[in-house]
């Protein structure tokens, strides 16, 4: 079969794998240290590979040199770090976040009254 499948040379080299006949044969997902699929490391998959098809890295930095886990090394609270990284992301629940979502509401900050409610005018208030 595998002579059937392959070219003659990598057939070769296919064969040449020792294999232990008493062994079981179980399934393993490859994508965990463990072998065991989980809904986890499927969306570790998903999220990898959504951010390699839009050029970015989501483990380790932005493409600037910044690296996303001295966040999570930092000696404050999870809520402080949470709050870094989303609004490094852009995803506090401003208004104009939570308008870009589909929910229809006014942007208006409701403090200045001027501008649209967006990360860039949390910093000035």
């Amino acid at each position: 079969m595998v002579q059937d499948i392959f070219w003659p040379w990598d057939a070769e080299e296919i064969l040449r794998i020792p294999i232990d006949v008493d062994m079981d044969d179980w399934p393993a997902w490859h994508f965990d240290a463990k072998g065991i699929f989980s809904v986890k490391s499927a969306y570790k998959i998903a999220v990898a590979r959504r951010e390699a098809l839009a050029g970015r890295d989501a483990s380790t930095s932005d493409g600037n040199g910044f690296q996303w886990y001295k966040i999570w090394k930092l000696k404050v609270p999870n809520k402080v770090q949470m709050f870094l990284w989303r609004f490094a992301h852009n995803s506090p629940p401003v208004r104009r976040n939570i308008a870009h979502r589909g929910i229809k509401l006014d942007t208006l900050c409701p403090v200045c009254k001027k501008f649209d409610e967006d990360c860039g005018i949390v910093l000035k208030a």
